[in-house]
C-alpha cells in the first residue's frame, strides 16, 4: 500500500502508485494498484521545481504531449488518475 507522509510537500501527503512531472513518457503494460491516493499522477506544472528549475529555464512540462499512455490498469486506489 502507498501510504502519505504527513510531513512532506504535495505529491507526499496524496502519494501515487505512479508519479511524474513530464508527461513525454512511455507508459504500457502498468498496474497500479493499492494507494491511498491516485494510482497515476501527472503533474503538470508550467515550470520545473527545485534543481530542474534552475536546469531547464525554459521547460514547460504541461504544454508537453503526453508520448504513450496504453493498456494501464488502476486498481483499489482513492482515485485512479489525477
Amino acid at each position: 500500500m502507498t501510504l502519505p507522509l504527513s510531513n512532506g510537500g504535495s505529491s507526499d501527503t496524496k502519494p501515487a502508485t505512479f508519479w511524474t512531472a513530464d508527461p513525454n513518457n512511455i507508459w504500457r503494460g502498468n498496474v497500479a494498484a493499492g494507494s491511498a491516493k491516485f494510482g497515476y499522477w501527472l503533474e503538470l506544472v508550467a515550470q520545473p521545481g527545485g534543481p530542474s528549475r534552475l536546469a531547464y529555464p525554459g521547460l514547460c512540462p504541461s504544454s508537453r504531449p503526453i508520448g504513450e499512455f496504453t493498456a494501464n490498469v488502476a486498481h483499489s486506489n482513492n482515485q485512479g488518475l489525477r
